[in-house]
């Protein structure tokens, strides 16, 4: 595993789990010691380091849009990026490294998702974080956090 990125040897452990529990991952994976810790890791493309919550959907995510590139999708240049629901920041990362002259607006509503959306985009001038849900009329929202029965990768 010598010369492997951090992001990866994290990706490993979690698809590990997955093969070994099945569809036991979600409970288990976000019951252990680890849930929650933050972690730092680079990414190979990706500019600056971002932060995980290990043991949650961040780090699947990670994989998904960092490692996997699942928004590698678009094929001209867009002005104006606008990620809803934006979570901790890696779509938002992975736009602002894929199109630098784009302005991203990195929209979240869960407080905990955006103080760590704040700390991964703090590197990037162009990502735009905003505290806000978007809803189909003007109104007030309320964000609830699944329980923990229910959250996980």
């Amino acid at each position: 595993m010598r010369g492997m990125s951090e992001a990866w040897r994290l990706a490993i452990q979690v698809y590990h789990h997955a093969i070994l529990f099945g569809p036991f991952l979600g409970t288990v994976y976000a019951l252990g010691p680890a849930r929650g810790r933050l972690k730092t890791v680079s990414c190979d493309g990706i500019n600056h380091p971002v932060r995980v919550r290990v043991g949650t959907s961040d780090v699947t995510t990670l994989v998904d849009i960092l490692l996997r590139g699942e928004y590698d999708f678009l094929t001209t240049s867009p002005k104006v990026i606008i990620d809803g629901g934006a979570n901790v920041g890696y779509a938002s990362i992975w736009f602002a490294n894929r199109y630098p002259s784009a302005t991203i607006f990195a929209v979240e509503p869960q407080k905990d998702n955006y103080e760590l959306l704040r700390e991964n985009v703090a590197p990037y001038p162009n990502i735009v974080p905003i505290r806000a849900a978007l809803w189909s009329r003007r109104d007030l929202v309320d964000v609830e956090l699944p329980s923990e029965s229910t959250s996980g990768p």
